[in-house]
């Protein structure tokens, strides 16, 4: 007897372990920048550059970047970074080396502060989260050949398949041209870019990309004694990324984050630096899955005949929910006590950090912050370039029909809308749509056959059965199993029986005869 088998790659979930670790180190300003009188504004970005799995634990390295924008005595300003290298190793019971490590890393605090005109002291909280992953293959029969009278029962089972699982990254490249009426560039000194109202869609053989970049730039000109300009521009882009098993009707769960951008100045036509040229790496975490219904032989006999089975049992997870909410936001905020009066906002930037995610009978109930930094120019002529940071709290319910508080999901925040509207120069109002995206999942369990062993068929204990059978059935009873108990066929039962379904009832008299079992 020959099984045609059939499988399907799936993805488990094996633990989620979130961490927090501090990082604290000195900051040299280097040897070709001048003094720090006083800081204007510092961002921080973690890096995961390598996560390995390992017996029981997950080894991680990285790297905290932070820059600073300054101003030396006299109100100047420049601006650098450095990166600072971590690593650790994280327990989490279970996982084995060939296991899928997903992680991410957020940086929850950062604090910088001046020691001296050369040093700064750097204080951060990074928040580190790690989901261990098995991608399995489960096989099972959906047919067989090559011996007669066997019956087999199939169980219809809907399965979400695992079909791409990996990394990637597509590169964008724009170039502006800063307007006539501005001066012309002569350094850089802060900069900014954030992805904005990011659309996949998957098509076949390819993943179909579009968004925006919301670029800003803080620069000085070429011209001396005139103030340091800004510009900002939303540059839309589309692009494609070959993906050969994709199909339009799958679904994805595709993280995107804007990896490292460089910013380089250019000379028009004319030949003066008004060209600002921008090539940006869009790094994809790539999870496609396909729902699909499996047909796995879950049981067989052949009437005569006595078989052991050899079956597979599995887990795997099904989709349950793909939901993308948005939630609003309008807020007044008072930049009073938080530095020099406002005279005009220059740019606003914004990072959604979740600080609670409780499931509910209602949904998923989410608690977080927009974690805010506006740069403005400010009425204090020694320091005309400030800026301040504020968070402005949010409360919002996903609903998730159908998802229980045992079921695994992933929750991802991101800002699709900022605008900061100056009111006066003491308030500022934060208009703000952000999208929560989740996905979920329900753990199942399954078992199929995968091959069949023929054992001897005791014939003297056959022989030995009266000739007639009236079979009273029993509650959980199925045709199947009685015909199964006293080699027959169900197709045989219904006829001797004139039973219009397969569906019997606890209680139900069914008539076997032997000698028709015999001619089988």
């Amino acid at each position: 007897m020959e099984f045609n088998q059939n499988h399907m790659n799936v993805s488990i979930m094996k633990s989620l372990k979130n961490v927090q670790n501090t990082l604290e180190a000195d900051l040299n300003v280097p040897d070709t920048k001048q003094d720090v009188e006083k800081l204007i504004e510092t961002r921080g970005e973690v890096l995961l550059l390598e996560t390995e799995a390992m017996v029981d634990k997950v080894h991680i390295a990285g790297e905290l970047l932070v820059r600073v924008l300054y101003a030396m005595q006299g109100g100047t300003l420049s601006s650098f970074q450095h990166s600072f290298p971590f690593e650790d190793d994280i327990y989490m019971e279970g996982t084995l080396p060939e296991d899928t490590i997903k992680a991410e890393g957020e940086l929850e605090d950062l604090n910088v502060t001046i020691i001296n005109s050369r040093k700064l002291a750097v204080k951060s909280l990074l928040g580190l989260s790690l989901r261990s992953i098995d991608v399995d293959v489960i096989e099972g029969a959906e047919e067989v050949s090559g011996e007669e009278g066997v019956q087999v029962l199939r169980r219809p089972q809907k399965m979400t398949g695992l079909i791409v699982n990996k990394k990637d990254m597509v590169r964008l490249k724009e170039e502006v041209t800063i307007p006539a009426n501005k001066p012309n560039v002569a350094e850089v000194l802060w900069d900014s870019v954030s992805l904005r109202n990011p659309e996949v869609r998957l098509m076949r053989e390819k993943i179909a990309l579009k968004g925006e970049l919301l670029f800003f730039v803080l620069y000085k000109g070429e011209e001396e004694n005139i103030p340091y300009q800004n510009m900002e521009w939303e540059l839309p882009f589309e692009t494609e990324l070959p993906c050969r098993e994709c199909e339009s009707g799958m679904i994805d769960n595709i993280r995107l984050n804007l990896g490292n951008c460089q910013i380089d100045v250019k000379p028009d036509v004319d030949g003066e630096q008004r060209v600002l040229s921008l090539e940006c790496s869009l790094d994809m975490d790539i999870r496609i899955y396909e729902e699909r219904e499996m047909n796995f032989i879950v049981d067989l006999y052949a009437p005569m005949k006595k078989w052991e089975l050899i079956e597979n049992e599995f887990s795997f997870e099904n989709l349950l929910i793909r939901n993308n909410s948005r939630t609003r936001l309008n807020r007044s905020i008072q930049i009073q006590g938080k530095g020099a009066a406002l005279m005009q906002i220059c740019h606003a930037d914004g990072t959604v950090k979740i600080d609670e995610a409780e499931y509910t009978d209602h949904g998923i109930q989410v608690e977080g912050v927009l974690a805010i930094t506006i740069l403005y120019i400010s009425g204090d002529d020694r320091y005309p370039i400030n800026s301040f940071g504020t968070l402005v709290p949010f409360s919002h319910l996903i609903e998730t029909p159908g998802l229980q508080k045992e079921d695994i999901y992933e929750l991802n925040g991101c800002v699709e809308q900022l605008n900061a509207i100056m009111i006066d120069s003491n308030e500022i109002e934060i208009k703000a749509e952000l999208s929560l995206d989740i996905i979920a999942f329900k753990k199942k369990k399954g078992r199929a056959v995968v091959d069949a062993k023929e054992l001897p068929f005791d014939e003297e204990k056959f022989a030995q059965l009266p000739g007639m059978v009236v079979y009273i059935v029993k509650q959980g009873d199925s045709l199947w199993q009685i015909a199964k108990k006293y080699d027959t066929t169900m197709e045989h039962l219904m006829e001797m029986n004139e039973l219009e379904s397969e569906e019997v009832k606890a209680g139900e008299r069914i008539f076997i005869a032997k000698e028709t079992r015999v001619l089988l």
